[in-house]
């Protein structure tokens, strides 16, 4: 599964290996929570505003 993320990442360098690549999903992935969460605190603003 992760093979078929790093095709798409084009940073990709034929001497970086799977582990940096796993580093850098999920450093991805709490950016991602972290978005989601502001999202849903910008969300129950606009819900407590209305």
């Amino acid at each position: 599964m992760v093979e078929g993320y790093l095709n798409i990442i084009p940073e990709k360098q034929a001497d970086n290996s799977v582990d940096d690549y796993m580093v850098f999903l999920e450093r991805c992935i709490e950016r991602l929570r972290e978005m989601i969460a502001l999202i849903a605190c910008l969300i129950d603003i606009a819900r407590t505003e209305a």
